[in-house]
This record gives C-alpha cells, sequence and structure tokens, in this order.
C-alpha cells in the first residue's frame, strides 16, 4: 500500500471560487505551525465544468500536483463516468483516499426555477455510487454544504447543528432543496459503505474572485449602503480553506468514526464569538477601502421597502409573465434571504477544531484582514 505521502483526494466543483483561494494561497493554507508545508503534500484531481482548466490551474506551481478533469454532473449518464475515470491516470486512481464536493446550481443566474438542480443531485448519485465502488482507499468525503440545505428562506437565530431540519417538501427555492438533498445523498451512500463524512455548512463567503456575490454587493453599498441590523454571519474563503486543509488531514490521521457528528457549521470567524449584524461587514469593508469618511448610512426603511418592491415584481412575474423576466428570481431570491436572521453557533466545529486550534494548525483571518488582502490581490490581478 501507498505510504501517506502519496494521498490523492479527488475535488469535485475544483473550480469553485473556493478551490481557487484554496490552491492560490496554498503556501499558506498548508502551512504546519513549524512553517513547513512540503511534509503535508498530497496529489489533486480537480473537476469543473471548463473543458480546459481555467488559467489560475495551469499557472499553479509545480510543486503543488494537480491533474484537471471535465466533468458535468448535470445530464450525467453511465459513460459518462465511465469516461472520466478513464481520464484519471492509475496512479492518482488507486491511491484518492478522500473526496471533496463543492457543487451547486448558480446563485444568479437568468432562470433559478429550473430542473438543473435536479439533474445535478441525480448526477452525484450515479458518481457517488460509482466512485464508492472503484477507489479501494476512499475513507473520507468532505462536503462543502450550506446553509441553504436547513432552508435559506427561513430565519435562522443562533442555529446548531442538532436542530431538525424542515421535511424537504417544505422547501420553495430549487438552490436550498439541491444542497440539502446532495447531504442526504452523500450521507445515506457513506453509511451504506462504511464511510466517514462531513457536511460544513457556510453562510455568506468573502472569495478572491472579482465575481462575488456578497462582495459586489458590499461594494453597491460602499458609498451609499444601510447598516442592517440583522445578524447574517459572513466568513472567509482564506479560513474555509484552512478548515478544509485541517479536516483532510485530521481524517488521515485516524479514522473517522461512523457515528461520529456529520454536520458543522463554520459559518463566521472564530474569533467572533456571537453573531454580529450584517452592517459591520459593510462597515468592515468600507475600513478596509478607506472610504468610510465618503460614505452615507441610509434608513433600514428605504431598504425594506426595496426588498418588498422587488418581492412584488417577482410574484407578478411568476403569476402572470411565466417567469419570463430574467434575472428577477434570482435577486429576489437573494434579497428574501438577506432579509431574514441567519445566525449560527458554531460551537461544534470549535470544539472539533480545538487541537488544531491550540497548536496553532488551525489560524484564522479577521474580516477586516480578508478584505484588505482582497483588495491587494485584485490590484495585484489588474
Amino acid at each position: 500500500m501507498a505510504s501517506e505521502k502519496e494521498d490523492s483526494t479527488l475535488w469535485i466543483g475544483g473550480t469553485s471560487s473556493l478551490a481557487r483561494t484554496f490552491f492560490v494561497n496554498y503556501d499558506h493554507v498548508a502551512k504546519n505551525p513549524t512553517g513547513d508545508w512540503q511534509q503535508n503534500r498530497r496529489k489533486w484531481i480537480l473537476t469543473g465544468l471548463e473543458r480546459d482548466p481555467p488559467q489560475w490551474i495551469t499557472a499553479l506551481p509545480k510543486i503543488i500536483p494537480v491533474q484537471y478533469i471535465s466533468l458535468n454532473l448535470t445530464g450525467m449518464t453511465t459513460a459518462e463516468v465511465n469516461n472520466f475515470f478513464v481520464q484519471v491516470n492509475d496512479n492518482d486512481f488507486s491511491n484518492i483516499s478522500s473526496i471533496v464536493f463543492s457543487i451547486r446550481p448558480l446563485l444568479f443566474d437568468k432562470y433559478i426555477y429550473t430542473n438543473v438542480g435536479d439533474r445535478m443531485v441525480k448526477g452525484l448519485k450515479l458518481l457517488m455510487q460509482h466512485l464508492v465502488a472503484n477507489l479501494p482507499r476512499l475513507h473520507f468525503i468532505l462536503h462543502i454544504s450550506s446553509v441553504a440545505a436547513a432552508d435559506h428562506l427561513r430565519t435562522q437565530a443562533f442555529a446548531k447543528e442538532t436542530d431538525l431540519d424542515p421535511p424537504l417538501t417544505d422547501y420553495t427555492a430549487t438552490y436550498d432543496r439541491c444542497k440539502r438533498q446532495s447531504e442526504d445523498i452523500i450521507t445515506s451512500v457513506c453509511r451504506e459503505n462504511n464511510l466517514s463524512c462531513i457536511h460544513l455548512r457556510l453562510s455568506a463567503i468573502f472569495s478572491d474572485d472579482r465575481g462575488c456575490i456578497q462582495c459586489s454587493a458590499l461594494s453597491l453599498q460602499a458609498r451609499v449602503g444601510c447598516y442592517l441590523p440583522l445578524a447574517i454571519d459572513c466568513n472567509s474563503s482564506l479560513n474555509v480553506s484552512k478548515a478544509v486543509y485541517v479536516l483532510l488531514g485530521k481524517s488521515g490521521e485516524s479514522p473517522m468514526s461512523q457515528s461520529q457528528q456529520s454536520v458543522y457549521y463554520y459559518t463566521r470567524p472564530l474569533t467572533l464569538p456571537k453573531p454580529v449584524p450584517y452592517g459591520y461587514y459593510l462597515s468592515e469593508f468600507r475600513r478596509a477601502h478607506d472610504i468610510n469618511s465618503a460614505s452615507i448610512w441610509v434608513p433600514v426603511w428605504m431598504v425594506t421597502s426595496f426588498v418588498t418592491l422587488v418581492h412584488w415584481l417577482a410574484h407578478f412575474n411568476q403569476r402572470y409573465l411565466a417567469r419570463k423576466l430574467p434575472y428577477l428570481d434570482a435577486a429576489d431570491y437573494l434579497l428574501q434571504v438577506a432579509a431574514r436572521e441567519h445566525s449560527f453557533d458554531n460551537g461544534a466545529f470549535r470544539e472539533l477544531m480545538r487541537n488544531e486550534i491550540e497548536q496553532a494548525a488551525f489560524t484564522e483571518e479577521t474580516i477586516l484582514d480578508c478584505f484588505k488582502r482582497r483588495k491587494v490581490h485584485l490590484n495585484e490581478r489588474n
């Protein structure tokens, strides 16, 4: 059997904004307390919708062994799954010991009430069945999930993992239903095959991607915005990247019990022990860009009125126009999510990472540092 250093990790959805942050900052993400990260090397197989690997993947240093394979879960067939296995070279295939799933429908698309999510779920189930049957060393699956799996259109006030999720029949948003079904499928397949898994439920993420929805929303409010008092947890993609790396390492140290808790909320930096208002993030964004003195705060009622107007227009579009107006449903969904509290305990995740925190093997950046680093990163890319 190959040594642990030769382990390979398969990342389904490996061209996501999170994956990009993970690998572009790999020297920082994978650094251990002694400052040495090469001892923790593993091989990576990334998949994405793109036919060819994105430029950021091809630009990675050779010391990070990465292989890219195009894969589309929507419309997945047995023949396509078999072709996927053919593309994975034999050495990496036999050494795959862990899988990361970070898949989801687009949050902001022309039309979000489609069957894309259902087709993605069917493709996931088919791929999962083939993976567990053909990967002899596979023992751990990490699913990058979302608080949407517990229904994003409900108020979530300091929610915990022990809180029961609503019945799937109560879900009205296709995105939420897809995330919940993805969790259910992965959990079911792992239990049937005696594999351990973790669903890492995230909230809003500030990523390094120029098109980050959450950062774009703050940018639009940089000069004129509202200090919303609702608690909405947000985190940094670099913090989540570090969590992903540590969790993969923990899975290799000792077998993770099948009875171990499988769902964890990591929705804001652990340095924020209590939820903060959404306005806090806008304030930190302004600080990072040195525009506090030139900014204006507008009253909450103006935002509430705008959200109500968009919701009415979306209802009109659904009832009388058969949802023909593009992007309106997506805008309404995101605004309805933002109009509700989404705060979480995070205590179980803190306990899971307790040893790594004490040994400085898991460190975080603040929200302010996240925005400052992102600003420098985007300026360098320009």
